[in-house]
C-alpha cells in the first residue's frame, strides 16, 4: 500500500498541469517622467522582456520566419497582451506624497501604448497621464505587480537626473517596487555615489540580470523543444519545394523529437491519460491505441485550422491567439468533467448479473454478444479532450510548410509529431495501467475506491481546465 500511495504522489508531480502558466517571463522596467511647467504630466514605462521570452515570441508570432518580428506580428502579440492588462489595471500601481503627508494613489489613465522590437528584444511602453505639482520632498511609489504571477518586473535602477534647475529625481529599486525622490542636487549626487546593482552586472548588457532570471526558471525540456521546432523551420526556408532525402529524413526526426518533448513537459494530457487507464486498466494494445488516437486528433486539429487561413480570409496570427487556446480548452474541460461524471456512475451503479451455461470457449451466437468488446466512443471522447487545444509547433510548421509550397514534407513533419507525442501519452498510459493492474491483483477490495479516486482527478482536472480557460496566462 506504501509503494502505491508513493507512486500516486510521484506521477502527480512529474505531470503537474501547467495551464496556469508554465512559464512567468521577467521583464526590465526603465521609467521616463513628463515635465509640464511645474508639474508632471505623464510617465512612460518600457518593459524590456527576456531572451528567452523574446525567443517564445518569435517562434509563436514569426509567421513567415525572418527571426524578426514586423507590424503586424506583433499586432498579435499586444492584442493578446492586452487582453490580460487591461482588466488587470496594466499591473501597475502609483501613488505619491509630500514629506510626511499621506499617501494618495493615483487612477491609471492610459495615454498610449505600443510594442516593439529592438535589437532582438520584444519591448512594450506603457504611457499614463499624470496631474502632480513638483515640490522638493515629493514621492512617487510605483509598484509593477501580477498577482496571478504570469508577469514578474524589476525596476532598472538608474542615476538620478535633473527635473528642473532646482530639483533632481533620485530613485530607490527594491525589485517590482521603485520610490522616485524629488530632492536637492548635493542629495543626487550623493545617491549617485551609492553602490548600484548595475555597476557589477555586464556593462555590454544592461538586461544580462532579468536574462540570467528567465535562464533559471526555464526548463531544460523547454529549452530542447524550441531548438528543435527552430531548426525544422530552418530545413523547410533551406529547402523549400525540392527537399531531399537527407532534409526530408531531417524533418521527420526532428518533427517526432520536437513531438516528444513538447508532451514531455509539464503539462494535462499525462495526467489526464494516467488518471483513466488507472482507472479502468488495459493492456499495452489498448495504450498504444489510445496514444495513437491523442497524436492522430492533434494533428489533424492543427491541419483543419491551418487549412482554415488558406481557404477563408482569416488571419494567419489569430488560430495562434489566446482566444482559440482559451475556447478549446473551455471545451475539452467540460467534456472531460461529462465522460468522468459518466464513468463513476457506471462504476457505482448496481452491476448487472453476468452468467453463461457455456464454456469460456463457446463461440455460440449469445456468447458472442455477451463476450462483445465495449463501445469505445468514450475512449475518442477522451483522446479528443487531448488533443483538441491546438499545438503551436505543428500550426507553425503547417503554415511555414504551406506558404513555401512543401504539402508532402508539412504533412509528414505533422504526422511525426503526433508520433513522437504519442509516445509520451502511451508511456502514462501504461503507468496508469500497470497502478491499476497491480491494485488489481494486491488489494481487491480497494481498487473501487482507487478508481473513484482517479475519476475525481480528471474532474478536478476538468474544472481546472475551465477556470483557466477564463483566467489564464497571456502566452
Amino acid at each position: 500500500m506504501k509503494a502505491f500511495l508513493i507512486s500516486i504522489a510521484i506521477f502527480i508531480n512529474l505531470n503537474a498541469c501547467a495551464l496556469c502558466a508554465l512559464y512567468s517571463p521577467t521583464s526590465h522596467v526603465t521609467t521616463e517622467y513628463e515635465v509640464r511647467e511645474d508639474r508632471l504630466s505623464g510617465v512612460s514605462f518600457t518593459w524590456a522582456f527576456s531572451e528567452n521570452f523574446t525567443e517564445i515570441m518569435l517562434q509563436s508570432f514569426d509567421i513567415n520566419y525572418d527571426r524578426y518580428l514586423d507590424q503586424t506580428e506583433l499586432k498579435e502579440i499586444l492584442r493578446g497582451l492586452l487582453d490580460y492588462l487591461v482588466p488587470n489595471d496594466f499591473l501597475t500601481k502609483i501613488s505619491y506624497y509630500y514629506d510626511d503627508e499621506e499617501a494618495k494613489d493615483v487612477l491609471i489613465k492610459v495615454r498610449d501604448y505600443d510594442m516593439s522590437f529592438d535589437d532582438n528584444r520584444l519591448k512594450f511602453r506603457l504611457d499614463i497621464d499624470l496631474d502632480i505639482a513638483i515640490k522638493m520632498g515629493l514621492v512617487i511609489s510605483t509598484e509593477m505587480f501580477d498577482k496571478n504571477e504570469f508577469f514578474y518586473f524589476t525596476f532598472m535602477d538608474e542615476k538620478s537626473r535633473e527635473i528642473t534647475p532646482n530639483i533632481y529625481l533620485t530613485q530607490n529599486a527594491n525589485g517590482n517596487i521603485n520610490f522616485f525622490k524629488f530632492t536637492t542636487y548635493e542629495n543626487a549626487k550623493k545617491d549617485d555615489n551609492k553602490p548600484r546593482l548595475s555597476d557589477v552586472i555586464n556593462p555590454q548588457n544592461e538586461y544580462a540580470y532579468i536574462d540570467e532570471i528567465d535562464a533559471a526558471k526555464f526548463d531544460q525540456i523547454s529549452q530542447a523543444s524550441l531548438s528543435f521546432l527552430d531548426k525544422i523551420k530552418q530545413i523547410f526556408k533551406q529547402n523549400k519545394q525540392n527537399p531531399s532525402v537527407f532534409s526530408l529524413f531531417m524533418i521527420l526526426f526532428f518533427s517526432f523529437v520536437y513531438g516528444f518533448l513538447h508532451a514531455a513537459g509539464p503539462g494535462h494530457a499525462k495526467l489526464l491519460t494516467g488518471s483513466y487507464f488507472l482507472a479502468n486498466g488495459g493492456g499495452y494494445t489498448k495504450a498504444l491505441a489510445f496514444a495513437l488516437k491523442v497524436g492522430f486528433l492533434h494533428v489533424l486539429g492543427a491541419f483543419l485550422m491551418v487549412l482554415s487561413v488558406f481557404f477563408t480570409l482569416t488571419q494567419t496570427a489569430q488560430i495562434l491567439s489566446k482566444d482559440a487556446a482559451k475556447i478549446s480548452t473551455f471545451v475539452c474541460g467540460i467534456a472531460v468533467i461529462i465522460i468522468a461524471l459518466f464513468m463513476m456512475y457506471k462504476k457505482l451503479q448496481k452491476p448487472k448479473i453476468k452468467w453463461s451455461a457455456h464454456a469460456p470457449s463457446c463461440q455460440c451466437s449469445s456468447c458472442k454478444a455477451l463476450n462483445a468488446p465495449k463501445n469505445n466512443k468514450k475512449e475518442w471522447l477522451v483522446a479528443a479532450s487531448l488533443a483538441i487545444v491546438p499545438c503551436p509547433g505543428v500550426i507553425l510548421v503547417f503554415i511555414l510548410a504551406f506558404e513555401l509550397g512543401s504539402y508532402v514534407s508539412g504533412i509528414l513533419s505533422g504526422v511525426f509529431m503526433g508520433l513522437g507525442m504519442s509516445l509520451v501519452i502511451f508511456l502514462a498510459a501504461i503507468l496508469g495501467q500497470k497502478l491499476n493492474q497491480n491494485i488489481l491483483n494486491k488489494y481487491k477490495n480497494f481498487k473501487i475506491y482507487v478508481e473513484i479516486f482517479a475519476l475525481l482527478i480528471m474532474i478536478i482536472l476538468g474544472g481546472f481546465m475551465i477556470y483557466t480557460s477564463f483566467n489564464t496566462g497571456v502566452f
